[in-house]
C-alpha cells in the first residue's frame, strides 16, 4: 500500500492507561493506591508510560488505572470487570465480525480519520484507488464538506453519559447530508468496506489478531481480505465492480423482523414473492423482496405485534431477485487470483468453516450474493470456541445484538462480545468509545501494544 504523507504525523491521545497485574485483589488494591499517590504528587508521565505499568502474565487480576492529563486526574477504569477466573494463561481466540448494510451514518468514523494516522492512511488509499472506477471521491460522501466535524482528543466524553434518549427518538437521526449517495449501493458498498478494513488495519496495528473471522453479507468481503484471500486492490475492485451491477437492478427492499426462522418462514412462503435473506440469531431475520410485498408483510406483522425495522436500502439482497447478474458477476473474477486462507473463515453460505476449494470458486461469491445468510449458523460455531472473544467491526452493534440472541452463557460463560465502532446514537467521540472497549479487551486477558495505541513518537518512546 502506497503511504499517504499523513501517516507521517503523530496524535497525542490525553488519557494514558497504565496497566497493573496481581496475584490477589487485596494486592491489586495496594497497587492502585501506590500509583494513584505517585501520580498525584508529579507532572507530566508520558514519557514514563512503560516503567509506570506493572504487568506479569502469569497474574490472575488485571485492571488499568487511566490518566487523564488534560485534567490531571486518575482512575481506575473497569473495576468490575476484573475477574480472576480469566487467567491470561487461558486460552482467549479472537474472532472479528465484520458488519452488513443497515447501520451507516453520515460521518462515521470520523473521529478516527481525523486522529488515527494509520486509519486516515488506508482509508486515503481505498478512496484514491477506487476514484477512477466510481468517477468520484467517495470520501465526500461519507465526510461530506457542509458537515465537517472535528472530534477533540479532550478524552471528557468517557465520563459522560453515552445516549442521548432524545436523539434515538428523533426519527430523523439517521438521515444522512446526502441520503440519495449514502444509502445508494453504489457507493454504500465500499464505503463500509473502507471503514471496516481501516479499522480492522488499526486493530492489527495494536497486536490485537485474530484466530477466526466471520461477516455479515458485504462484511465477508472484507473477513476475506484480512484473511489474505484476496489482495486489497482485488477486493476493492470486486465489491465496487459488484456493487455496481447490484445497482443496475429493479428496485427492491428488506426488513430485519424479531423473529426466529420457524415463526417467519410461513408468513414468507405465503406470500410467495418473499424471500429470507439472511438469519442472522433464534430471533432475528431479515426478509428481502419487492416494495409491495414488503409493505404487506409490514402490515401483518404489526397486526400481530412483531417487531421489524426497514433496511436503508432500495435493493432486495440475498434473494433471487439477484440473479440476472450472474454472468457479469462471475466475469468479474476473471483477473482476481485467489489465494489460501492465513487466517480461518466461516461462510455465510454454509453457516460452516469455508474450505479453500469453496472459497476460491466464483459461483460461491455469486451464491453468497442470491442466498440465505447463514449468520446465526456461522455464530454457533464460533461459540463453540471456549472463552472466546467476538469483536465486531463496523458501525453500530448490530452484530453484537445478534450474538447475545444465541444461548451461550451457560456452556460458554467467559464469552466476551464487544463492539469497536459507535452506533449513530451514541454521544462518545469515536476515539473514546474505542479506547474504552480497548481497555475492556485488556482487563479480560486479550493483550494490547498500549505503545502503538498512543502513537508515541521514537524519541519519547520510554
Amino acid at each position: 500500500m502506497k503511504k499517504h504523507p499523513a501517516a507521517a504525523e503523530y496524535v497525542t491521545y490525553p488519557l494514558i492507561p497504565l496497566v497493573l497485574t496481581a496475584e490477589s485483589e487485596a494486592e491489586f488494591k495496594r497497587k492502585q493506591k501506590a500509583l494513584e499517590k505517585w501520580l498525584a504528587g508529579n507532572g507530566s508521565i508520558r514519557d514514563r508510560f512503560m516503567q509506570l505499568t506493572d504487568y506479569n502474565p502469569a497474574h490472575r487480576y488485571r485492571g488499568i488505572v487511566v490518566y487523564n492529563e488534560i485534567t490531571k486526574q486518575a482512575s481506575l477504569a473497569f473495576k468490575n470487570n476484573i475477574v480472576p477466573e480469566i487467567s491470561t494463561a487461558m486460552e482467549r481466540p479472537v474472532v472479528f465480525m465484520f458488519t452488513g448494510i443497515g447501520n451507516q451514518y453520515s460521518n462515521m468514523a470520523r473521529g478516527l480519520y481525523d486522529n488515527s494516522p494509520l486509519f486516515r492512511e488506508c482509508f486515503d488509499y481505498c478512496c484514491n484507488f477506487l476514484e477512477p472506477l466510481l468517477k468520484r471521491n467517495i470520501k465526500e460522501i461519507i465526510f461530506p464538506p457542509a458537515s465537517r466535524v472535528h472530534e477533540s482528543l479532550s478524552g471528557e466524553s468517557a465520563s459522560r453519559q453515552r445516549f442521548d434518549l432524545k436523539r434515538i427518538l428523533d426519527p430523523s437521526r439517521l438521515k444522512p447530508a446526502e441520503p440519495h449517495l449514502l444509502d445508494k449501493t453504489e457507493y454504500l458498498h465500499p464505503l463500509l468496506f473502507i471503514v471496516e478494513y481501516s479499522l480492522a488495519r488499526l486493530l492489527l496495528q495494536w497486536g490485537i489478531v485474530p484466530d477466526a473471522l466471520i461477516g455479515h453479507s458485504v462484511g465477508e468481503y472484507v473477513a476475506a481480505t484480512i484473511s489474505g484471500v484476496l489482495s486489497i486492490d482485488d477486493a476493492l475492485t470486486l465489491i465496487t465492480k459488484r456493487a455496481q451491477l447490484l445497482e443496475k437492478l429493479p428496485p427492491g427492499a428488506m426488513m430485519t423482523v424479531l423473529a426466529g426462522k420457524e415463526e417467519l418462514e410461513p408468513m414468507v412462503k405465503a406470500n410467495g414473492k418473499l424471500f429470507l435473506a439472511a438469519e442472522n440469531s433464534p430471533i432475528s431475520c431479515t426478509v428481502s423482496g419487492e416494495e409491495e410485498d414488503i409493505s404487506k408483510l409490514e402490515a401483518e406483522l404489526a397486526e400481530c405485534d412483531v417487531v421489524f425495522l426497514r433496511l436503508s436500502t432500495d435493493k432486495a439482497f440475498h434473494s433471487p431477485l439477484m440473479e440476472p447478474v450472474e454472468r457479469e458477476f462471475k466475469q468479474l473474477f476473471d483477473k482476481v487470483k485467489v489465494k489460501e486462507f492465513n487466517i480461518p473463515l466461516v461462510s455465510n453460505l454454509t453457516g460452516n468453516w469455508a474450505t479453500n476449494e469453496q472459497i476460491g470458486e466464483r459461483n460461491n461469491w455469486f451464491l453468497h450474493t442470491c442466498k440465505t445468510v447463514q449468520f446465526s449458523e456461522g455464530i454457533k460455531k464460533l461459540l463453540d470456541l471456549k472463552n472466546c472473544v467476538l469483536i465486531e467491526i463496523g458501525p453500530g452493534q448490530t452484530l453484537t445484538g445478534f450474538v447475545y440472541q444465541h444461548k451461550f452463557k451457560v456452556k460458554n460463560p467467559n464469552a466476551l462480545i464487544l463492539s469497536m465502532l459507535r452506533n449513530a446514537n451514541d454521544n462518545s467521540t469515536d476515539h473514546d468509545f474505542l479506547f474504552n472497549e480497548l481497555c475492556k479487551l485488556w482487563v479480560h486477558g486479550i493483550d494490547i501494544n498500549w505503545k502503538e495505541v498512543l502513537s508515541f513518537p521514537a524519541e519519547t518512546a520510554g
